[in-house]
Order: C-alpha cells, then sequence, then structure tokens
C-alpha cells in the first residue's frame, strides 16, 4: 500500500545494527518545511540518550526531521550514549539540510549495548540520498523489533475545503530483552495547526489511546510518541476549538486508536483485544 502525505519523504534501510542483512533497521523521515511537532515520552525514571535529546529538541516547537534505528536502544550506555545519539542528530541534519536541533532521534531494541554509531551514521547518510514521498510504509518496517507485523494506519478529511491527510506508524508488542516493553510512534500530518492546539489534541488522545493499554506492564527507556504537522495542506490555521478542530481532533482519533489496538493485538501471548 502506496501512502503519501504532503510534504513528507521517507528512507529505510539494514545499516548492520541488525545481524539479519533482509531486515530493515534504519529509517529516516523528513518534512520539506519545518513542522509543528508535539510528542510525549516514557514516565520511566531511566530514560535512554535519544529520548533526553527528542525531549529537549521538540520543546523548540519545529521539528523537520526524525531518524529512528532498531534492534540497538542505545539505552543504559553513559555519556557515549548521548554523543552517539547527537551524532545521529547531526547527521540526520547534514543530509537533509534541517537544523540539528530539530531533530527527532528514536532508538528500540537491546538495552545496556553500545550503538555501533559507525553503521548507523553511514546508513543514515545512504538514507539521505534515497527518500522518497511513496517510502513512508517502508519506515514503519525498519522501526520493527519483535513485532510480528508492520503497524500502520492513515486518513483522509477535508478542512475548509482543503485536502488533508494523516499517516501514522507504530512499534510494540511486548518484552525485549531485558525484560521491557518498546513502543514507538510517528505520526505525520499536513494540516496547518498551532502547536498549543495540536498539544492539546495529541495528549488528550494518547491518554485515551496509548496509554489506557498494556501488553505486559512494564515500562520502557525508550518510549517516544511524536506527531508531526507541516500545514502543507493549505488549510486555515487551527488555533481555537471548533469545527475545524473537531475534524483533525477526530481523524487524528481515529488513527492513534487504530495503532494502538494494533499493538495489543500484536502482544506477546495476547489471546483476546476488546
Amino acid at each position: 500500500m502506496i501512502i503519501k502525505v504532503k510534504g513528507y519523504r521517507a528512507a529505510a534501510l539494514h545499516s548492520g545494527v541488525k545481524k539479519n542483512p533482509l531486515k530493515k533497521d534504519l529509517a529516516l523521515i523528513y518534512s520539506e518545511v519545518p513542522a509543528v511537532a508535539s510528542a510525549v515520552f516514557t514516565k520511566n525514571k531511566i530514560k535512554a540518550a535519544p529520548v533526553l535529546l527528542s525531549m529537549q529538541n521538540v520543546k523548540k516547537g519545529l521539528i523537520s526531521a526524525i531518524v529512528v534505528n532498531s534492534g540497538n536502544a542505545n539505552a543504559c550506555t553513559g555519556k557515549q550514549g548521548m554523543k552517539d545519539a547527537l551524532a545521529m542528530a547531526e547527521k540526520a541534519s547534514f543530509v537533509t539540510a534541517a537544523d540539528k536541533n530539530e531533530v527527532i532521534v528514536c532508538s528500540t531494541g537491546v538495552i545496556g549495548v553500545r550503538m555501533p554509531i559507525e553503521k548507523v551514521l553511514d546508513g543514515i547518510e545512504t538514507a539521505g540520498y534515497s527518500l522518497r514521498e511513496d517510502e513512508l510504509s517502508s519506515a514503519a518496517e525498519a522501526i520493527m523489533t519483535t513485532d510480528t507485523f508492520r503497524k500502520i494506519s492513515s486518513s483522509k478529511f477535508k478542512i475548509s475545503g482543503k485536502n488533508c491527510s494523516i499517516f501514522g506508524m507504530t512499534k510494540g508488542s511486548g518484552m525485549i530483552h531485558p525484560n521491557m516493553a518498546t513502543m514507538l510512534c510517528f505520526i505525520l500530518t499536513d494540516v496547518t495547526i498551532s502547536k498549543k492546539m495540536l498539544d492539546k489534541a495529541f495528549k488528550q488522545l494518547n491518554e485515551l489511546t496509548f496509554n489506557s493499554i498494556t501488553v505486559d506492564g512494564d515500562t520502557s527507556t525508550n518510549d517516544t510518541a511524536v506527531v508531526l504537522a507541516n500545514g502543507m495542506a493549505g488549510n486555515k490555521p487551527i488555533t481555537t476549538f471548533g469545527k475545524d478542530y473537531n475534524l483533525c481532533y477526530n481523524a487524528l482519533k481515529g488513527v492513534m486508536l487504530d495503532l494502538a489496538k494494533q499493538i495489543v493485538k500484536d502482544g506477546e501471548d495476547s489471546k483476546k483485544i476488546k
């Protein structure tokens, strides 16, 4: 299934973090214009280096790129872990011509093992030359770890006569060495909306969706959920509550709820979902 959202491009490949060369382990997502961003992160007291860096960058309000690797969480890796996360942000900013402070960095996989950073940096550079508007679904494959299937969802709707789109991807199914759950989620939309209103919608919906599910009761060092809105749909900016906000809210709710249910469906030893 080819899914496109105006102004976004992506690339996915095998960089060498995972042993199996047939499995993608790196994704790069780029917005042609800096996007308004909102995010929520793990509440675990121990937070991985990429989480700490991304928490800092998203506060500035605009994000241009997301770089994600799977197979290694870059968690509990000390000062070197933060250096590696910064190196990933800097490389992503270089290949996309974005500000390094406008990059979200995420990692997922084995905890307590240093990132093979040179392989990852080489992969990011290769991905920078391969960015395409029809590769969002491939990016969803590259973020998987113990998942048994790719988790994506999308929605199309109109606001003030303009065609708008939302695409979301997530990963998460259960426990991974050493006994931590992992969840990442990236949602991309071309809607024009203020950061204040995007924050209100995303954080409220996070409580209704991702914070309402459980697979094994564990929290992660790396949990991250991000939504970007680059405004390229050209609708009248959503700055207050009203009809346009409700249309956007409901579309976002549908995507997030679908993704949350897919996580539970893929949960390790999961037998029933309501």
